[in-house]
């Protein structure tokens, strides 16, 4: 599939007629995993410096985080980038979120949600999140669903632009390829892991 998607000729896709919002858009792995782990890193320090702070509580919180993180991965992709839109507005919602990257996976500066999209959307999670736990178990916790958001973006990018190290992103990358060119059924929504496509029945098979 890889050689399918190395034929597919390039050409950017506008979104916006501003050059500052469609500068906006575009987003380099580099600025991601910079700004990512600027964040993290500051979570993990004030979770680390408070005198609640127990090993034996923040090691399973971070792991809840990472674990939430995986299906917060599949249900976005499935329900809300793949949202079926009936509204003129709705589709052009839908693509502006995933629809463009769709229809030119091949664009390096757009398989990647651009901080000024997802900062806010951490932003509003964090919120509700505080309303029923307590620090410093939510920022352990905000750390491991960020690291695994840090993780899939990064896979992502990697699948459409890179060639994966090992036998396991090789796999991941056959995997969400999958997902862009079996037009069979919608499927292989999960890209960091396949856990809940077996869970959901969404998984596409040979």
């Amino acid at each position: 599939m890889s050689d399918h998607t190395k034929s597919v000729p390039f050409e950017r896709l506008r979104i916006f007629q501003s050059p500052l919002l469609e500068e906006l858009t575009l987003t380099r792995p580099a600025s991601v995993a910079a700004v990512w782990s600027i964040i993290i890193v500051v979570l993990a320090a004030l979770a680390l410096s408070s005198p609640l702070w127990r090993v034996e509580v923040g090691v399973p919180a971070f792991l809840a985080g990472l674990f939430v993180w995986t299906l917060f991965e599949y249900a976005m992709h499935r329900f809300v980038f793949h949202w079926q839109a009936k509204s003129p507005k709705g589709k052009q919602l839908v693509y502006m979120m995933h629809g463009v990257h769709h229809k030119q996976p091949q664009d390096r500066m757009r398989a990647l949600m651009p901080p000024f999209t997802s900062i806010p959307l951490a932003a509003v999670l964090f919120g509700l999140a505080a309303l029923v736990v307590e620090r410093p178990w939510l920022d352990i916790a905000a750390c491991g669903f960020l690291v695994g958001y840090l993780v899939f973006d990064l896979i992502h990018w990697g699948c459409h632009n890179a060639r994966l190290p090992t036998r396991l992103g090789r796999a991941l990358k056959r995997y969400h390829l999958r997902h862009h060119y079996d037009h069979s059924t919608p499927g292989n929504f999960g890209v960091s892991t396949p856990l809940w496509d077996w869970v959901f029945g969404t998984r596409l098979t040979k």
